[in-house]
């Protein structure tokens, strides 16, 4: 009899799939399964399942060779870190043998009769016309779930993992590609945007001060804001942001002395001033306000004043200023918080900026007129007349350097330079006076050659600016001069050198002053030094001068032999 025999191949095909695992961040655990699926009829001569793990630059490739074929959970210590894979068979996965038979995407392969994994060789199905020898199993697969526990270290990109299927020689290959996101930075806060507003107040009202937070890590975080005035902690907050978010915080600060504060918050620096209020009873004359909508420093602005003895006042900045209105109040005597100047006075002043403080203002520069029926009534020196400046901070009077630009028949016009805005004087000032103290010289002993230096302090003990000579005499003849320029009240340390070669004592004088220094003797060849004493001072000149004139004809004498044999 016949045996007609009729092989089919399977619908499907043996295949290994991979599932997508979802982005995960590095030095956390990834995780995906491999399943290799075998169909019905097919029969595979599995030798080895081999997995690798490759990603971007600067990622090593890891391997993970063999992994099981039974149930069973391996682990793998690779450059990566651990990776653990449990092996986990179908219920009819099994071990067996027939001829070797499975499709591969679309592609038949055949081995011939041997050991394989799967359903059954050839033959239609189980318990019927069965060919071979085998389980004659239904369709079957084996899964391999995959952890990987990333390395935090490594770079962030596209990594691909490989499984390798060889069956009697022949690899198949199945891959997938997955994302490794770069760990969150932690939560790390920035400080910026200052602004405080009004710039300028009265006492009492509310200034604003507002900065921006911004938290540019990846994690939430909590930050806490400090807010000082004249270095002193005013208030804290506190603000809690996630990753990339920002905020503004603000504060409500309300000072009555008035003055200019220094505002600081965490780094970012500014001001604001608290204005003097002046009674109504000593404002003589106000005018008008003058608006500017913009000061920049590349063009500093002048206006002109109407009505007062301030005629007219040019301020150039340091930043870009807006929205800046200026007012001049002529009074009639100071206001009650501001001592009045040990001057005889001609007009006090009080110009007041909104929007504008010093610490904008790089200078200002005032021009002012005196009426010339006021200085012959006074018999004040035209020289003598300066404008002078109320400081908030040191709650002093300053005086300005003044420059007498002008005059006419009613009016002489001056001009003076001011670090700001606030209340001023115009008036005469004491005479600068200089003083010096405080004479030093070092060292005080030299070697002949050594440099000496001698210092004093000059100090303009009166209120106008002045310049002064500093003469310095040694032993009574002038060695040097210096000319020194000092506002009221000021200090300034003058320094000469000298050097001297001749062994004596100098006597030093600065203008009254007077100290010495001394310039060392050469040390005595030590031949001399050997010389014994006999404790008077002059005979023992006496034989240094005979042992000298000895040594003189000594040499002479050796000159006259040589050239003497020289003629022989």
């Amino acid at each position: 009899m016949v045996c007609l025999l009729v092989f089919s191949g399977p619908v499907g095909g043996f295949s290994a799939q991979i599932s997508a695992p979802p982005p995960t961040v590095l030095g956390q655990a990834v995780s995906f399964t491999i399943t290799v699926n075998i169909q019905e009829q097919e029969l595979l001569p599995i030798q080895s399942v081999d997995l690798e793990i490759s990603g971007p630059p600067g990622a090593a490739t890891i391997a993970c060779p063999d992994l099981p074929l039974a149930a069973q959970t391996k682990n793998y210590t690779t450059i990566g870190g651990l990776i653990r894979i449990q092996a986990i068979p179908a219920a009819n996965w099994g071990y067996g043998y027939g001829y070797g038979y499975g499709v591969w995407q679309g592609q038949p392969y055949s081995w011939g009769y041997g050991y394989g994994y799967g359903g059954y060789g050839y033959g239609y199905g189980p318990g019927a016309y069965e060919y071979g020898y085998g389980y004659g199993m239904a369709p079957t697969s084996i899964a391999y779930n995959v952890t990987w526990y990333t390395p935090s270290a490594w770079p962030a990109g596209t990594y691909v993992a490989k499984v390798m299927i060889t069956a009697n020689g022949v690899t198949f290959v199945q891959t997938r590609s997955f994302s490794l996101l770069p760990r969150p930075e932690e939560a790390r806060f920035v400080v910026s945007d200052l602004v405080i507003a009004p710039k300028t107040v009265l006492p009492g009202e509310v200034v604003t001060i507002a900065a921006k937070v911004s938290n540019v890590g990846d994690l939430s975080g909590t930050y806490t804001l400090t807010l000082k005035i004249d270095g002193v902690v005013e208030a804290t907050k506190d603000v809690t942001l996630v990753g990339g978010g920002f905020i503004t915080v603000t504060f409500a600060v309300i000072k009555d002395v008035p003055g200019t504060y220094a505002v600081e918050v965490d780094g970012l620096t500014g001001t604001f001033e608290v204005l003097l209020i002046m009674p109504p009873e000593v404002v003589e004359i106000e005018a008008p306000p003058v608006e500017i909508p913009t000061i920049t420093p590349e063009v500093p602005e002048s206006i002109v004043i109407e009505e007062t003895s301030i005629t007219e006042i040019t301020i150039a900045v340091v930043e870009e200023v807006a929205d800046v209105t200026v007012t001049v109040q002529q009074l009639v005597e100071p206001p009650p918080e501001v001592v009045a100047p040990p001057v005889i006075t001609y007009r006090y002043l009080n110009i007041v900026g909104t929007n504008i403080t010093d610490e904008d203002i790089e200078v200002a520069t005032i021009d002012f007129k005196v009426a010339r029926s006021w200085i012959e009534e006074t018999g004040v020196d035209v020289d003598t007349i300066t404008l002078s400046r109320y400081d908030p901070v040191t709650q002093a009077w300053e005086w300005l350097p003044t420059t007498k630009i002008g005059e006419d028949e009613t009016y002489v016009y001056f001009s003076a330079e001011s670090p700001g805005l606030s209340v001023f004087a115009i008036g005469v000032a004491r005479p600068a006076e200089f003083v010096m103290s405080d004479l030093r010289i070092a060292p005080v002993e030299v070697d002949p050659g050594e440099t000496v230096f001698i210092t004093a302090q000059a100090a303009n003990v009166g209120e106008a600016t002045g310049t002064y000579t500093v003469t310095l005499k040694i032993n009574g003849v002038v060695e040097a001069t210096e000319e020194v320029t000092l506002g009221g009240g000021k200090t300034a340390i003058i320094t000469f050198t000298t050097i001297k070669e001749i062994p004596a004592t100098y006597l030093v004088e600065v203008d009254g002053l007077e100290a010495s220094f001394k310039v060392l003797k050469p040390p005595l060849p030590p031949w001399i030094e050997k010389l014994p004493s006999t404790g008077e001072p002059i005979l023992d000149a006496f034989i240094l001068a005979l042992l000298a004139a000895a040594g003189l004809l000594s040499l002479g004498a050796g000159v006259w032999l040589i050239r003497r044999r020289a003629r022989l």
